[in-house]
């Protein structure tokens, strides 16, 4: 009976034994998975930077960028379309996009910086026209009409704001 219960004893430890040895090899697996998140640790702190600089952002400053940016774009735009010194009309290019090069050029010649014309892409199609342009003169915001006859520009009549002030 002692041998028995020796035996029985032998088997419980061995069985207690094989449990101890499954239950810590599970857990270190369960050790090794996590060990792989640690990179999320900064996460928060990443998620608050993120957020501060969010924060930091000028929405209309940043529009205006982007507007000026798309200015520009424009410009390249018209200049590829219709190449300074052009005097003929280039060959697949829409007559609106000839006068916007055409008046934007000679505006920035007379040292005008981010010209907008005020008129429609129909209206441009004519072959003399006065274009209504707005834009920027030593910094002041300056309205009026530039003269197009063909591909060239007659005259321009431009007033500063405060001229139009009573």
């Amino acid at each position: 009976m002692e041998t028995l219960l020796l035996l029985l004893v032998c088997v419980l430890l061995i069985g207690s034994m094989g449990t101890a040895w499954w239950q810590w090899s599970r857990s270190r697996r369960f050790e090794e998975r996590l060990d792989e998140f640690s990179a999320l640790t900064l996460v928060p702190d990443r998620l608050q930077a993120l957020a501060r600089s969010l924060e930091d952002l000028d929405p209309p400053q940043l529009r205006a960028e982007l507007d000026a940016l798309r200015r520009a774009l424009d410009r390249i735009e018209d200049l590829a379309a219709v190449p300074p010194g052009t005097s003929v009309k280039a060959e697949g290019v829409e007559r609106s996009r000839q006068v916007r090069a055409l008046v934007g050029r000679h505006l920035r010649e007379e040292g005008c910086r981010a010209v907008n014309i005020l008129d429609s892409e129909d209206a441009l199609e004519e072959e003399e026209l006065a274009v209504r342009v707005e834009c920027l003169r030593d910094g002041l915001r300056v309205l009026g009409t530039v003269k197009v006859s063909g591909n060239q520009v007659e005259s321009t009549d431009l007033d500063s704001s405060y001229t139009m002030f009573p």
